[in-house]
């Protein structure tokens, strides 16, 4: 009979103990993973709280507005709401909120902080389309962190015909102005509808709503502020009344919108009529006067912004750049904007958004350089010679943005390309030094007064 077999001592006994580590590792990791996300959704959490009590609270130095107040009472001195007492120009940009903030475009300023910013919002009586009065106030705690001396220009686009907004909803928007003006010591340029010289929004080449509904946004907003200014900005006027839309049509001939549109009367609303007037609300409402202004090059092709006058040429409605675009009954003095409504009516003036785009899909074998394209921009709009024959010219704000029209990708930014924003940079510190007002620069005061710091 075989012995029995003797157990084998002498067998491995290491995986086991393999899988026993390889499981506490795992429940290591899974815990540590957990604390991870735990820890990231506290950091969340308490980041999201941070701008709500910050939005909530606003700044430890508000300005204090009591509406019909002596010391917040706007003095007529000469100087609209928001003008600043010198003959400089403040520089902004319009930014895309979604992937921009203002600290962010003044860190790739080496700490410049721009003078305004601007802010788009689409808005009916049923609210911000999409956004929220919380959405607003934080383009105004955005605009705070750059410290006091920083405007935001809120540009306010009715989505729907100007007769259709009700007295609550204009009492909505002056009352959250005159939160973002308190809180946050922060004025605000409201452009309000602008380009409604145009047909491309709801509100456009209707002149009769449109005066009564801009009257009506200005004198509601002056029971609660000074500190936000009204800005009445149509589109340039070069070639109104523009490319009728199958969608959007002049008003129906005999209507009354006709008879104020047709200022010559002639039965048409053509490039002999004033392509301004019409839509002007009065004297009385409008603190600062715009024009949107920008080159276009042709469709897909990058090109710098000729001639050298275009800028100069395009606020005058008249010289070497406008003649050849503009037909044999072009009226010059109807179309020249500075002369009539920032001269004129002593007015300050600004490009409310402007800018030349290089096209980034170009087709195009010799395409100029991005660099050439922007910066002869740049150096058209701030050149000495207009700074000098426009002085109540006195804000630029910078489209800088990237857009796609026409399958064509145009990039406007000044400050994205590191070759673009040296140069940037360098002019703005060395030829335009002493032209230029920067965000830090200017302090506010309750009764809309500019003081420079």
């Amino acid at each position: 009979m075989a012995a029995a077999t003797e157990p084998d001592t002498t067998a491995p006994v290491s995986a086991p103990r393999n899988r026993a580590v390889c499981s506490l590792l795992f429940w290591i990791k899974a815990c540590a993973a957990v604390l991870l996300l735990l820890g990231a959704m506290a950091l969340l959490s308490y980041n999201v709280w941070r701008l709500h009590r910050n939005a909530i609270l606003g700044l430890n130095n508000p300005i204090i507005i009591v509406p019909g107040s002596e010391s917040c009472t706007y003095k007529n001195n000469g100087l609209a709401r928001l003008e600043p007492p010198v003959q400089r120009l403040m520089y902004g940009f319009a930014l895309d909120w979604k992937n921009d903030t203002p600290s962010a475009i003044s860190q790739r300023l080496n700490k410049i902080a721009p003078a305004v910013v601007n802010a788009w919002i689409r808005f009916d009586n049923n609210g911000f389309n999409g956004q929220s009065t919380s959405d607003i106030n934080w383009f105004g705690y955005e605009t705070s962190l750059l410290g006091r001396g920083t405007m935001l220009e809120l540009t306010m686009l009715p989505i729907v015909e100007m007769s259709t907004l009700t007295t609550a909803t204009l009492t909505n928007i002056a009352q959250i102005c005159a939160d973002i003006n308190s809180k946050y010591a922060v004025p605000i340029l409201l452009r309000f509808g602008h380009e409604m010289n145009g047909n491309w929004e709801p509100y456009g080449q209707r002149p009769s709503a449109y005066v009564t509904g801009f009257r009506n946004m200005g004198t509601i907003l002056r029971k609660y502020t000074n500190l936000t200014a009204m800005v009445w900005a149509p589109n340039i006027g070069t070639f109104y009344p523009y490319a009728v839309s199958s969608s959007q049509q002049l008003p129906p001939a005999g209507s009354v919108d006709f008879r104020l549109l047709d200022t010559n009367s002639d039965g048409v609303i053509d490039a002999a009529d004033d392509p301004y007037g019409p839509y002007y609300p009065g004297d009385d409402v409008i603190d600062w006067v715009g024009l949107s202004l920008y080159w276009y090059p042709e469709t897909g092709v990058s090109s710098v912004p000729r001639p050298s006058t275009y800028v100069h040429d395009s606020i005058l409605a008249a010289g070497p750049s406008i003649t050849p675009l503009v037909s044999a009954n072009f009226n010059a003095t109807l179309h020249n904007f500075y002369n009539r409504f920032a001269l004129g009516k002593n007015k300050p003036m600004c490009f409310p958004e402007s800018g030349a785009p290089y096209i980034r899909n170009s087709t195009t074998t010799n395409v100029v350089e991005e660099l050439e394209v922007k910066q002869t921009w740049w150096q058209q709009v701030l050149s000495p010679s207009n700074l000098a024959a426009f002085p109540k010219f006195k804000l630029a704000i910078n489209f800088e943005e990237s857009k796609v029209q026409d399958s064509y990708i145009q990039d406007w930014a000044q400050t994205f390309n590191p070759i673009v924003r040296n140069a940037f940079i360098n002019d703005l510190t060395t030829k335009y030094k002493d032209s230029l007002i920067w965000g830090g620069s200017m302090d506010f005061a309750c009764d809309g007064s500019v003081a420079m710091t």
